[in-house]
C-alpha cells in the first residue's frame, strides 16, 4: 500500500448576505460557488512535494479564473484524495467517478487525544515539528477573485502544509 500526504485550498463561496449574523443565505445569493484553487502532495517515500494550481492552465485560467477542471482532472488522474470535496468537482467537470481509496484522516485521529486544540499547526507547535505557514490577511478573497499572485502564495502556503502533516501522521501513527 502506497501512503500519500496531501492538502488542497478552496476558494470560499461569495455570497450576497443581508447581514453577518443569523443569515440562512438561499443559493440564488452566490456569485461565486467555491473552487479548488490548488493542492499538494507528496508519497511518504518521497522527498518532494509537488502540486497543482488553477495557474497551471493559463488558457483556463485566463477564461475563467474559477476553473480548477486543470486541478481535478490533475488529481482524478494521478491521485485520489479530498474526498467529498474532490468528488463534487469531479461530479461538477463530468469525470468518471473513482473507487473510494482508504484514507487516513489525521484530525480524526488527533481526537483520539485530549490535546488543547486539534489544528494543525496548533499540534506542530505542541508536539515540536515544522509548523505550517501563515496567510495574511486577505490571501484568501484576492485567490478565490482570480489574483494570480495570490493564488501562487497560496499554493506555497498548501505545499507548506504537508511536512507538518506527514510529521504528525507519524506520531499518532
Amino acid at each position: 500500500m502506497r501512503l500519500l500526504h496531501y492538502d488542497i485550498e478552496t476558494a470560499p463561496a461569495i455570497v450576497v448576505a443581508f447581514g453577518l449574523y443569523d443569515q440562512n443565505i438561499p443559493y440564488q445569493h452566490v456569485i461565486q460557488d467555491w473552487f479548488i484553487i490548488c493542492a499538494a502532495f507528496k508519497w511518504h517515500d518521497k522527498k518532494k512535494v509537488e502540486s497543482v494550481s488553477v495557474l497551471d492552465d493559463p488558457k483556463r485560467f485566463k477564461k475563467d479564473h474559477t476553473d480548477d477542471f486543470h486541478v481535478v482532472s490533475t488529481l482524478h488522474n494521478g491521485n485520489k484524495f479530498y474526498w467529498k470535496k474532490f468528488m463534487a468537482r469531479v461530479v461538477f467537470h463530468g469525470l468518471p467517478p473513482l473507487k473510494k481509496p482508504i484514507m487516513v484522516d489525521t484530525l480524526l485521529q488527533a481526537r483520539q487525544f485530549a490535546f488543547t486544540s486539534r489544528k494543525l499547526g496548533d499540534l506542530g507547535t505542541h508536539l515540536g515539528f515544522e509548523n505550517k505557514l501563515e496567510t495574511e490577511r486577505g490571501l484568501w478573497v484576492r485567490a478565490a477573485q482570480g489574483c494570480a499572485d495570490a493564488i501562487k502564495k497560496m499554493t506555497t502556503y498548501c505545499k507548506g502544509d504537508i511536512p507538518p502533516l506527514v510529521s504528525l501522521y507519524e506520531r499518532l501513527a
